[in-house]
């Protein structure tokens, strides 16, 4: 029985979806993997998802961050592994991870904190015309 637990254990964690929160809800991504044989570009850092709603969207080593109390909220992303940290506001910060394969765990860890009120990859939304 032990054997078992432990097998579907570690196939969850094989096959675990990546996710972010939005208002609250986790919103499930897949990543869509570039089947084209074209080089890379200035996009390199970039990369596709589809939400499980559906949205095609593209992530970078963006977080968006926005903090409950701004002292607090310096405090706790400089517990963090960050490339920068830039203000846009009193208390909306964009930071920038290390590495782009980190940027979901980073902006999951983020949002659990009590310092923090939202944060969330910097999503590239495609253009929409009316």
């Amino acid at each position: 029985m032990k054997k078992l637990i432990m097998l579907l254990g570690l196939g969850c964690m094989l096959f675990a979806q990546e996710y972010y929160y939005e208002y609250g809800k986790k919103i499930e991504v897949q990543e869509i993997k570039n089947t084209s044989n074209k080089s890379p570009s200035k996009d390199s850092q970039l990369r596709h998802f589809t939400t499980s709603q559906g949205f095609k969207v593209g992530v970078k080593d963006e977080i968006l961050v926005v903090c409950v109390e701004i002292n607090a909220c310096s405090k706790t992303l400089e517990n963090y592994s960050l490339k920068s940290v830039k203000a846009l506001s009193s208390n909306i910060f964009l930071v920038q991870v290390e590495n782009i394969e980190d940027v979901f765990n980073i902006s999951n860890s983020l949002y659990e904190e009590q310092s923090i009120k939202s944060a969330h990859p910097n999503f590239i939304k495609q253009k929409v015309l009316r």
